[in-house]
């Protein structure tokens, strides 16, 4: 039994050795296998021109392949057991590992394309692909291929710069743009062209462009009249021709057609440029017009070939038409008469020898018709001293040549015909000057010899008021009578006085007496002469003025009447329960006088505002003309029209100045005079209406 076991226990041991060494075997051959298997996955991993990089599950980098170095410019093993965060900046490793997170979650390979910083500082563009991976401990990790294609985006901007560039250019372009494709269909237009054939973009392209030029390429039987082809496109490749468009409308244009073509993904396509002759035509037909208005034509002479060549205008000056004769310059000066024919070839010769060039007036026989005066005009065009070209033109200066021809008979008897009209002139301007001064003549004896029975009238009118005592109604009627005589017989003695100072003035027989005064009592003695009317029509009168006196010179009478009419119109034109208001202030006023040498002298200002209705602003300086009123007072208010022309004399008497404006809480007028302190009889004020005055 021993032997047994010991014999049993023998063979098992050699069983399980024999066992033991072919597993041995079988590990030793499989581990090489895998050797082999990871040593050529490394190689083909480190050989692949894209970035591979495993990270585990606690975002170490374990494996990272030799693109990596090209990447970021370092060893790739500097990579090796290291995270984001000890990499890369704080934000670029939090959006790392949020992309890694996220890959795990997904269960399925993310793609992501960025921007991306290397190690090394230089900026790029990569496509990321992340996907988790098991690792052999059971943790998931993150493989990340990642491709580098910032060359590829940077084709990518230039690319779509050249595209933005050119699109910039063809849609700015002045001229029509047309891409046609090999069947002659639109395949782009820019903006020019839709606006040259008022048609959309969208109603444009797809569409044959024999729409728009149906008779730029002629016509083929084989061909539909509707469409074009390559054939008929590439037969007017590099041809700058005119034809003519047909607008949405219908409307015809005249245009010019250049066409090129290129190829493009083995297409044959067609560039068609279109420039919108309009204007040149209409410039053209304008400027035809205008030569046949002026008679003007012009010409041309090549030196170096002899060729003459005429505008219309100028072969119609010559009477000759373009299909019978053809210029040249022998012919051409046998136009002119014998006696000019010499200094024509003169010119033409001296232009052709020096470059000089000519304006000659001379006479031409055209070929029907009486000789006519011409201008001949011509430059010349020199190339290294040599003279290679002259142009010029014809005008028709005949009627001009008359017309001259008369001024100058009309000059000879000029002088004669001035000194008759001076004469004329003088016995008129003599005749007016007496019919002036017997106006004012007549004026004047008028308004004395109406002054005396008026006076007479007012006289027996106070008597017949005074009279009227008693309380019976005949009595009051009477005193009723009396008064509007007495009333109706002040307002023409005051017209009367108006006349007569009109005719003094005119007459330059007005007296004045300067003295030394202070011109607030002056105001305010008028101020208390116009009370009673003021109180009578329930206006206030409210006068400003300085403390202390405010002396000037002049004369007491015309100011006191100046300031009278100012104060009387303000009266008048307040309302009831209104206000005027008189202000005096001292100033000073620009004058041009012998007396100082000072261009501004002390004045004083006195301004006379009301409440009324005031002036339009078209008529503050026409009220002060000869019986003119405003047009807000010409009716219902009375008045002559003098007093403020009267006014306006004595203070430019006085070396002062007068005028109207609005008063200043835009309600009311506001007359307004500056008095010199010191008078001076020369005085002359700068300008009428100055700031002073306002």
């Amino acid at each position: 039994l021993l032997s047994g076991v010991v014999l049993l226990v023998t063979r098992t041991r050699s069983h399980a050795e024999a066992t033991a060494r072919e597993k041995t075997f079988e590990l030793e051959q499989r581990t090489a296998e895998l050797e082999s298997g990871r040593a050529l996955l490394d190689a083909v991993v480190q050989s692949v021109p894209v970035v591979v990089t495993l990270k585990d599950a606690a975002g170490r980098y374990v494996l990272v392949n030799a693109e990596t170095d090209r990447l970021h410019g370092i060893p790739a093993r500097a990579l090796l057991h290291k995270t984001d965060h000890e990499l890369f900046s704080e934000t670029m490793a939090n959006g790392i590992r949020a992309q890694d997170h996220q890959s795990m979650q997904a269960g399925q390979p993310l793609v992501f394309e960025e921007a991306f910083n290397s190690l090394d500082g230089s900026s790029r563009w990569v496509i990321k692909r992340k996907r988790a991976v098991a690792l052999p401990d059971g943790s998931t990790g993150v493989l990340t291929s990642l491709y580098d294609i910032t060359e590829r985006k940077q084709t990518e901007v230039a690319l779509r710069e050249s595209e933005e560039r050119w699109a910039s250019v063809v849609g700015s372009a002045s001229e029509g743009i047309i891409v046609i494709d090999g069947s002659g269909c639109i395949d782009a237009v820019n903006e020019a062209g839709c606006l040259a054939f008022g048609y959309e973009r969208d109603e444009l392209v797809g569409s044959n462009v024999i729409r728009l030029i149906p008779g730029a390429f002629g016509d083929r039987s084989d061909r539909p009249v509707h469409a074009v082809d390559a054939d008929d496109l590439g037969r007017v490749v590099g041809i700058r021709r005119r034809v003519t468009g047909v607008r949405r409308d219908g409307s015809q244009a005249p245009l010019e057609l250049s066409v090129s073509a290129f190829s493009i993904g083995g297409r044959r396509m067609f560039t068609g440029i279109l420039s919108d002759l309009s204007a040149l035509v209409r410039q053209q037909a304008i400027s035809k017009q205008t030569e046949e208005l002026a008679r003007v034509g012009g010409w041309e002479l090549d030196f170096t070939t002899g060729h003459l060549f005429w505008t219309e205008e100028t072969y119609r000056i010559h009477g000759v038409s373009p299909g019978t004769y053809t210029p040249d310059v022998r012919s051409a000066i046998e136009f002119y008469l014998p006696e000019d024919r010499a200094v024509i070839a003169g010119a033409i010769d001296e232009a052709r020898r020096a470059g000089r060039a000519w304006d000659l007036v001379a006479r031409i026989q055209p070929r029907e018709g009486a000789p006519v005066w011409i201008r001949a005009v011509g430059q010349v065009e020199m190339a290294d001293g040599v003279a290679i070209k002259a142009y010029g033109a014809f005008q028709d200066v005949d009627r001009l040549k008359i017309a001259e021809e008369e001024l100058r008979r009309h000059r000879d008897n000029l002088r004669d015909l001035v000194a008759e009209r001076t004469e004329e002139m003088r016995h008129a301007k003599d005749q007016a000057e007496h019919a002036n001064h017997a106006k004012s003549e007549f004026l004047a004896n008028m308004s004395h010899e109406l002054r005396t029975p008026m006076h007479a009238v007012l006289s027996f009118a106070k008597l017949g008021i005074g009279k009227s005592v008693d309380d019976s109604p005949e009595a009051a009627r009477l005193k009723r009578y009396f008064e509007r005589i007495d009333e109706s017989g002040r307002r023409l003695l005051h017209l009367l006085d108006d006349l007569l100072d009109l005719a003094k003035l005119e007459a330059g027989k007005m007296n004045y007496v300067f003295a030394t005064g202070d011109v607030v009592r002056a105001v305010t003695t008028v101020i208390d002469e116009m009370d009673a009317h003021a109180r009578a029509r329930d206006v206030q009168i409210r006068f400003v003025h300085p403390a202390d006196e405010v002396p000037a010179t002049f004369d007491a009478n015309r100011f006191a009447q100046v300031m009278r009419n100012l104060l009387s119109n303000a009266i008048k034109f307040t309302p009831e329960g209104r206000s005027v208001h008189i202000a005096v202030e001292r100033t000073v006023m620009a004058t041009r006088s012998c007396c100082s040498a000072d261009r501004h002298v002390p004045a004083i200002r006195v301004r006379v505002t009301d409440e009324g209705i005031g002036i339009p602003e078209g008529e503050l300086e026409l009220v002060f003309d000869k019986f003119v009123q405003s047009s807000k007072t010409r009716s219902g208010a009375g008045g002559t029209g003098l007093g403020l022309a009267i006014c306006r004399e004595i203070m430019q008497a006085h070396g002062g100045e007068i005028a109207a404006g609005h008063a200043p809480a835009g309600c009311g007028a506001a007359l307004t005079l500056v008095l010199p302190v010191t008078h001076c009889p020369h005085h002359e004020i700068e300008s009428q209406g100055s700031a002073d005055v306002g």
